[in-house]
Order: C-alpha cells, then sequence, then structure tokens
C-alpha cells in the first residue's frame, strides 16, 4: 500500500512511503536487503532505482521515503515495486500505482473592500498551480473570523469558487473580520495564503427603536414612557432623546437622556392626550425618531375643589326636619385630575363647623 504526503521542506516534494508484507522465512529476513523502484511497463525489468535499500525488522514492514519522484512539471504518477536482494538472489512485487502532484503555491495579491455589510474579495492566480491532472478548475476557498469582546474567536462568513473573486454579505457592523483565501491540492489539503486581509464594515447611526409603551402614573400631570433597545448601528448606543406632542405634529424634546429604557414626562396637563417618540444615539449621531407612541391623557386627584352656586332652603309638609337644595359648577376634566368624578355632600353647621 502507499501513502502520500508533502515534505514539510518545500512545495514541490512529497514523501512517499509504501508498506509491504512479506512471507519469507522470518529467520531469513536479516540477511535481506529491500529497495523502491519505479517501475516501467513499457520495458522488461526497466526500474528506476528511487531510494537505498533498508534492511527490514521483525515485523516484516518498511517504509521508504522517496524523493524526486518526477519533475516540478509533472508530479510523480505511476507503478512502484519492491526489490529484494539475498544472497544475490533478486526478487520483485507487484507493481503498486503511486499517483501523486505537487502542491500549488498559495493565490497571490489577495485584497478586499467593503460596501455597506457586504465584502468583495479578490485575488490572482498562484505562480505555481501544482499538478492538475484531471485538468478541473481550481478551487479556491475564503474563510474569515472575528474576535469576541469575552475572549476568543468566532468563525465569520467565507465562501468557495473557481472564480478569482466572491462576496460575502451579512458582516456585522464595527465588527473587524480576518480574510484569508486559499487553494486546494490535488492531495485535498488546502494551502492558505498567510496573510490576513481585515476589513470592517462602517459603523452607522442605530436603527430606530420600536413605538414607545405609556403608562399613567396617575400622580398628576405625569406619564412614564419605556422602550426596547434598537440595532446600534456597529457602535454602542450612548443615550436616547424624548420628545413629546399633542397633536403628533408639533414637538416638545426633553434634554438627552442616558442609556436606560425608560423615561418620566412632566409637567403635563391632566386630561389632554399625549404622545411620544424616542430615538437612539451612538458615536456616529442619532438615529431617526420612532413612530409615535398610542395616545394617553395623565390623571391625578382633583386639583380643586368644586364651588357651591346656589343654596336653598327646602320645605317638606310633615317633615320634622328642613332640607336643603345645593347646586355646585361641575369641574372640568382638567381640574377634576383628568378624569370623571363623582361627588359627596356634606351638611354642617356654623356652631360644628
Amino acid at each position: 500500500s502507499t501513502t502520500v504526503t508533502h515534505d514539510g521542506r518545500s512545495a514541490s516534494f512529497y514523501h512517499v512511503r509504501v508498506d509491504f508484507h512479506h512471507d519469507w522465512n522470518p529467520t531469513d529476513q536479516v540477511t535481506s536487503d529491500y529497495s523502491l523502484y519505479k517501475y516501467d511497463p513499457t520495458g522488461v525489468y526497466n526500474f528506476q532505482a528511487l531510494s537505498g535499500g533498508s534492511r527490514i525488522g521483525g515485523t516484516g514492514a518498511v517504509g521508504f521515503t522517496g524523493y524526486d519522484l518526477g519533475s516540478t512539471s509533472g508530479g510523480f504518477v505511476g507503478d512502484v515495486v519492491i526489490r529484494a536482494t539475498r544472497d544475490g538472489r533478486t526478487v520483485t512485487s507487484d507493481p503498486v500505482r503511486v499517483d501523486a502532484g505537487w502542491m500549488p503555491t498559495p493565490p497571490r495579491n489577495f485584497a478586499g473592500s467593503v460596501t455597506g455589510t457586504s465584502a468583495k474579495l479578490t485575488w490572482e492566480p498562484s505562480l505555481w498551480d501544482g499538478y492538475n491532472r484531471n485538468g478541473n478548475p481550481k478551487t479556491y476557498s475564503v474563510s474569515s473570523f472575528y474576535y469576541l469582546s469575552s475572549g476568543g474567536t468566532r468563525t465569520g462568513p467565507g465562501c468557495q469558487t473557481t472564480l478569482l473573486t466572491c462576496s460575502v454579505a451579512d458582516l456585522t457592523r464595527g465588527t473587524t473580520y480576518y480574510f484569508r483565501v486559499g487553494t486546494q491540492s490535488n492531495m485535498g489539503s488546502w494551502i492558505m495564503i498567510g496573510t490576513s486581509v481585515q476589513l470592517s464594515p462602517e459603523a452607522v447611526v442605530p436603527d430606530a427603536p420600536g413605538a414607545p409603551a405609556v403608562w399613567d402614573s396617575q400622580f398628576g400631570g405625569q406619564l412614564g414612557l419605556f422602550w426596547s433597545a434598537p440595532s446600534t448601528g456597529g457602535s454602542p448606543i450612548t443615550g436616547y432623546a424624548v420628545r413629546y406632542s399633542t397633536d403628533d405634529a408639533i414637538w416638545t424634546e426633553l434634554a438627552d437622556g442616558g442609556v436606560g429604557l425608560s423615561a418620566s414626562l412632566s409637567g403635563l396637563v391632566n386630561g389632554t392626550r399625549y404622545y411620544a417618540q424616542v430615538r437612539a444615539r451612538n458615536s456616529m449621531g442619532y438615529g431617526p425618531w420612532s413612530k409615535s407612541s398610542a395616545a394617553l391623557a395623565p390623571t391625578g386627584r382633583p386639583a380643586v375643589a368644586p364651588r357651591i352656586s346656589r343654596i336653598s332652603s327646602v320645605t317638606i309638609p310633615l317633615a320634622k326636619f328642613g332640607a336643603l337644595d345645593v347646586e355646585w359648577d361641575r369641574l372640568s376634566l382638567t381640574e377634576a385630575g383628568g378624569k370623571p368624578v363623582s361627588y359627596v355632600v356634606n351638611a354642617y353647621t356654623a356652631a360644628t363647623g
């Protein structure tokens, strides 16, 4: 059997290892030498020595390392045999097929550019494409990774193609990606370029948050807001701005707040309906305003006491006690704290207070 691996010294040579087993008497093995030969089936015993002999051990398996098994333009494709010599007598094994090409060099002039959240990568072919006996198009592979804020790395997007360019999408803004490109050898392994290309989609302003939710604190003249965080645009959110309106057209903006996801509106008029909007800010500036919240009016305790407009005596025949007819002015919605109220009438004398 044969295995073929790159020898690690250059891009042009392989190890070819041939393992074999024999059926000779073990007591005779110590006097036998073995050699690896290239076999030319067109000739009769036309052998080309590929490496020196090696004395076997007790296992009956010997590995031969052969270098220069062909020219750098053609790789090595052919049959090899094991020749065993003992006491002047030589025997030859059956041929074993070896199909080995040279390792290609990596692609050249790797470059990239970013548009929005997509990257376009380009490169030039390898100076040496290796031994491509079957004529299939060379396959290139682009891979990427990025660093996590918590430590370590994570694999990013990539692609495989037979062209000299490819594009990857859905990159995260503000994240630096490290791209590499490689080509596949005939042996199935990937030869990657040593230098990576760093690409980082530029950060933009945050997206608009969703419409804020509004709730009535019932403390009078106050409303509470809360919302969910939007996409950051690739840069951390540093604050939110809030504005409110009674007609969803003319707005009053509050001072910029912090990074919290809630706010309070105060100094409002009870019973008046208000709309609210919010927007986020990062290092690139403010994003768009959110959609308006549902309209809601703040409520609270009545702000004033009702004003009595008339008091008159009422005569009730046969009654032992007198009666009073009392009228008062209805409180406006604002005076009533922004919501309907019920009234309670208490009667008292000047003496009792």
